[in-house]
């Protein structure tokens, strides 16, 4: 027999009774699952992971003096290699972060952290990271760190801001955590002093070495997120990030923050005059090439390619940069060179492709180089947008061309084969215009030339006829006159066409002339004639014994001596020339020491 019930009352009774199965359901499986993370905690045991500061790269310093209250405001640009270690059984996953760097409440910088994974039990992990600071006032903590006072010996700054982190396990990834970052951090001025001064830089790189020291820091942070969030807030990251605002941004005083500020690079093309050896890896003869015996014999004491016996003008004007000696572009290209430059010259290359073609590199294959080593998407990965811009309108860009140009149809003989001296002035000025306006669009802006020096005065054409009644190839050093005279015109069109374009000319051709008519004045004995060579005026293009003419003369003491070989000059000469140059009186309008500490 079937009794009628309540319908409602059978259906509530349903649901309820299913609710409380559902229930029972959820509550084992959550159990289960509880006991299941309670037993994987236990096995893998959880440990903190490890940040430790690697290396910092200046991109690039600003500093401003306010006149009216002499506050001093810093701005940079860095990058930063974290060495990351996961001491855990499982994988770790950290997202794209931002951090804000807070002071007085205050936005004062910003720190970008990319994506990076941890595999499971891994060392040496490398995270790359861009700070940034932006208009920072250091004067009261440069006044506060010669204040003997406790309280105010400390300066309190704020790391905020969120990171996503996700952990794998085996094949199970668990979803993303977002989670909170607070760092209260106060800070000792006196034991950070000590910090900056243990700063040093390290050769052919401009990175600064950061000792941790638990002595400058006192850490409070608190997390907005459970378990893996802990992971992140300790003493090792709090440092890490501290130590990035204090690298960039103190100094005892202005001028110390000014005098360690980062150099300004230096790209240089051109011919034998700035070439450093990388004629060595190329196919070539020795008419083009400088690595033997006696070449580099006063300064390197072993040939390294250069057209002398010791240093070129390049050479020193990196020195007094405070630059390091910068290296053949190809023996350092798979090096990370564009933070201090680069040198693209080649020995025997012109400014026209025909010239020495095939033998040398010549200015517009030095430009694909240097086109290369700056891609934009490239330095930008490197640098960043920002680092990238200021990197490349602040380097100097050096440029001696021309002399191969106009020479080589004299030792090739023929030069009866040249068009007009004006339309081959042109082609010449018109090729070299082209390349420094590739140079600028890449964003140069500081320019360095050289005129060229009295060509028929040099011993290798001076052996020629006919010559002048200095006893100099007449036709040869009217050339050299009237590709200086269209330079200098052209620069002036220049400087007033493309907006922020400043260039530094140097009269080459008359401080050459000057030390060849006094050669006593400037501290030489010989004027004419070569050091190293055979013939008249040691003029044929033998030194070394490896070009065809195997006998040759030296001399005792280069510095005695104008010309080392035929075509090139000693180590004295370019000493002189390049001191000229940093900040002389045969350079106009600027010198080349207001590029790189002022401009």
């Amino acid at each position: 027999m079937i009794t009628k019930t309540n319908s409602k009352f059978s259906v509530y009774f349903s649901f309820k009774k299913c609710g409380i199965f559902v229930f029972i359901y959820i509550f084992l499986i959550i159990l289960l699952l509880g006991n299941a993370a309670a037993v994987v905690l236990l096995i893998l045991k959880p440990r903190m992971p490890v940040f430790s500061l690697q290396k910092v790269d200046v991109d690039s310093y600003k500093i401003e003096v306010n006149n009216s209250d002499q506050n001093i405001f810093v701005s940079s640009v860095s990058s930063l290699i974290l060495d990351a270690e996961n001491p855990n059984k499982v994988r770790l996953s950290y997202g794209p972060s931002r951090f804000h760097v807070l002071s007085e409440g205050l936005v004062i910088g910003l720190i970008r952290i990319p994506q990076f994974h941890q595999p499971p039990l891994s060392k040496n992990v490398s995270v790359q990271m861009q700070v940034s600071f932006e208009g920072m006032n250091i004067s009261k903590m440069i006044a506060s760190a010669g204040n003997s006072s406790k309280d105010s010996n400390i300066f309190p700054i704020r790391i905020s801001g969120e990171m996503r982190v996700q952990v794998g396990i085996l094949n199970i990834t668990f979803p993303m955590l977002k989670i909170a970052l607070d760092c209260e951090i106060s800070m000792s001025h006196l034991s950070f002093l000590n910090e900056v001064y243990s700063m040093r830089w390290i050769k052919n790189k401009n990175m600064i070495s950061l000792p941790l020291n638990s002595n400058a820091f006192s850490n409070k942070c608190s997390m907005a997120s459970l378990g893996i969030g802990s992971l992140l807030c300790q003493s090792a990251m709090a440092k890490v990030l501290i130590l990035i605002f204090l690298a960039l941004s103190i100094r005892a005083s202005c001028r110390q923050l000014i005098e360690r500020r980062k150099p300004a690079a230096l790209f240089i093309f051109g011919d034998s005059f700035f070439d450093p050896g990388n004629n060595n890896y190329i196919k070539t003869t020795t008419l083009d090439q400088a690595n033997f015996w006696p070449y580099g014999e006063t300064y390197f004491n072993y040939p390294t390619g250069r057209f002398s016996d010791g240093r070129l003008i390049s050479d020193f004007i990196a020195e007094y940069a405070k630059l390091p000696l910068i290296p053949p572009y190809l023996q350092s290209r798979n090096y990370n060179t564009v933070y201090f430059g680069a040198n693209f010259a080649s020995a025997g290359a012109g400014v026209l492709p025909e010239t020495f073609r095939g033998e040398v590199i010549d200015l517009r294959t030095q430009l694909k180089y240097f086109e290369k080593e700056v891609n934009a998407a490239r330095l930008r990965k490197k640098v960043g947008a920002f680092g990238s811009k200021r990197i490349l309108s602040n380097a100097v860009y050096l440029f001696s061309a021309g002399t191969n140009d106009y020479m080589s149809p004299f030792v090739l003989k023929n030069s009866s084969m040249l068009p007009s001296h004006q339309e081959y002035i042109a082609m010449v000025i018109g090729n070299l215009t082209q390349i420094v306006k590739a140079v600028y669009k890449r964003g140069g802006r500081k320019f360095g030339f050289l005129n060229l020096g009295d060509l028929g005065c040099l011993p290798g054409l001076r052996i020629l006829k006919p010559q002048n009644e200095s006893g100099c190839l007449e036709e040869a050093s009217t050339l050299a006159k009237l590709h200086n005279e269209a330079l200098r015109n052209i620069l002036y069109k220049m400087k007033n066409r493309l907006k922020g374009f400043e260039y530094s000319l140097y009269d080459f051709n008359t401080y050459l002339r000057q030390i060849l008519n006094h050669p006593s004045r400037y501290g030489f004995k010989e004027g004419e004639k070569a050091c190293c060579g055979s013939g008249s005026y040691n003029g044929i293009f033998s030194c070394g014994g490896k070009r065809g003419v195997k006998g040759f003369e030296l001399c005792k003491n280069p510095n005695e001596f104008i010309f080392w070989d035929s075509y090139h000059l000693t180590e004295s000469v370019y000493k002189q020339m390049a001191r000229q140059m940093w900040n002389g009186p045969s350079i106009g309008p600027y010198n080349l020491k207001r590029f790189f500490q002022c401009l």
